[in-house]
């Protein structure tokens, strides 16, 4: 039975697609949505339950939603943290004591505070562009 390969296609025995417990899968993803920490994203949702997204999104259409919803605030606040992380390393740079003997240039800055902080280049220069313009 092992050896399908030896059969002609019309003795192969009929493939049969996986049933879910639906009920399994609506508490394991009631508990993700209760979850405080991290929401996750559909992608992750339906790697974590086995399932599709296809088969969430037809099935628990409401609970898709709010799990959609509930990772894009958390990715844009996250996001909109690490702006304000930006501007207020580059605030201190320009006005800081302790940035008092470094070369006040957006060149510099940039260097400074790429290596200090890792945060993305374009997030760090547009925070020392815009902190540049208001103090000097």
């Amino acid at each position: 039975l092992a050896n399908w390969g030896r059969f002609t296609p019309g003795f192969v025995p009929i493939g049969h697609r996986d049933r879910h417990n639906h009920d399994r899968v609506l508490s394991a993803l009631q508990k993700m949505l209760s979850a405080t920490d991290r929401p996750p994203s559909k992608k992750e949702a339906a790697r974590k339950l086995e399932v599709s997204i296809g088969y969430l999104e037809y099935r628990f259409p409401a609970l898709m939603a709010q799990i959609v919803r509930k990772h894009h605030e958390f990715v844009t606040n996250e996001r909109n943290q690490r702006k304000m992380r930006a501007r207020r390393v580059a605030l201190e740079y320009f006005v800081a004591p302790a940035y008092r003997d470094a070369v006040k240039s957006r060149k510099q800055a940039y260097r400074v505070l790429r290596q200090e902080t890792g945060l993305p280049k374009f997030m760090l220069k547009d925070a020392i562009n815009d902190v540049y313009s208001a103090v000097i």
